[in-house]
């Protein structure tokens, strides 16, 4: 009896969302992958295609540009308050898939070409899991690296630096400085693959990440957040998989703009957390950060092995307890 009493916590630890409705969209996502892929290879080649320029811009102005503006915009803000990294890491990883999604929504209108549209949408998504994997990585570490002065003016440069980066890539694609990724009647190059792969990579690993954390602290921005990621990935895996057009490929398309979809549910989830506490979702994001940084110490102070950190001049910067019994100096 006592062995069945444990199992179910530990499931619930080591598997926080499987159980969760909010999860249901990833779920569907595997099931709907899989039939198309059953189905057979011409649901993801160029025979059925549907690629309506202006729809495509559209849906990548809406779902992925103007909620991740909305997105950045609170990050911004909540860099602000609290000055820490892993916030405006993920700002800056929103913005840069915004800026993509919408320059590849403009670019696949005529007289451009479909490579230079994949072009610059890969770019920007391999750009924006890097950022997400390090804003996770520092949160589920308790890592906050915080900016005590002129926090609104590295917040503006770091957004500035993006949107630049994001202009190059988009110009030298055009001027085709940038090998090609898709070749017209042949498919995507091995270098689009290679993009891809790590992309989603990346996204699966942070998605991993802030589980951990969740596993922790369960909260709605932490769970929308974990879906949103894992949705976002999921997609690429479709978009990658699929011809541009094809089912599969609109499939993988749409479990990213639900992903961002999830981002906003992520913050309104926030909003409705902290009207009850009388304070502001850029204060609440700026004390979870502060929050984790101080469960990390909490873990350093608590570990039975010693543990010491080194500056780069070799004084000791951090001593736990158990480092001052080991070697017999005080901190």
């Amino acid at each position: 009896m006592a062995h069945r009493s444990e199992m179910p916590g530990k499931e619930r630890m080591v598997f926080p969302l499987l159980n969760r409705l909010e999860s249901l969209p990833v779920l569907l996502f595997i099931l709907f992958f899989t039939i198309l892929c059953l189905a057979g290879p011409d649901l993801r080649s160029s025979q059925y295609v549907y690629e309506p320029p202006w729809l495509l811009l559209t849906l990548n102005a809406v779902f992925i540009t103007g909620l991740g503006l909305l997105i950045a915009a609170l990050c911004f803000r909540s860099f602000l308050h609290s000055g820490f990294l892993n916030v405006l890491l993920l700002g800056c990883g929103v913005l840069a898939s915004g800026q993509s999604s919408f320059s590849a929504g403009w670019l696949i209108l005529p007289p451009h070409t479909l490579n230079e549209a994949v072009t610059v949408h890969n770019s920007g998504v391999l750009c924006s899991a890097v950022l997400f994997f390090m804003s996770s990585l520092f949160t589920a570490v308790g890592y906050s690296m915080e900016f005590e002065s002129r926090r609104r003016l590295i917040a503006t440069a770091a957004y500035t630096g993006v949107l630049a980066v994001g202009a190059v890539l988009t110009a030298e694609t055009v001027l085709k400085v940038i090998p090609p990724v898709f070749v017209p009647g042949e498919g995507p190059t091995s270098i689009r693959q290679v993009i891809l792969a790590v992309s989603v990579t990346l996204l699966a690993a942070s998605a991993l990440l802030m589980r951990t954390v969740y596993a922790e602290k369960r909260t709605g921005f932490l769970l929308y957040s974990v879906n949103a990621l894992m949705l976002i990935g999921a997609g690429l895996i479709g978009i990658a998989t699929g011809m541009p057009g094809s089912p599969l490929n609109w499939l993988g398309r749409a479990a990213q703009y639900l992903g961002y979809v999830y981002l906003v549910a992520a913050s309104v989830s926030a909003l409705g957390e902290v009207r009850s506490r009388g304070t502001t979702v850029e204060r609440e994001l700026a004390a979870f950060f502060r929050r984790s940084e101080t469960h990390y110490r909490t873990l350093i102070e608590m570990a039975a092995d010693p543990i010491l950190a080194i500056g780069q001049e070799g004084r000791i910067i951090l001593m736990n307890p158990a480092a001052e019994e080991t070697f017999g100096y005080r901190r």
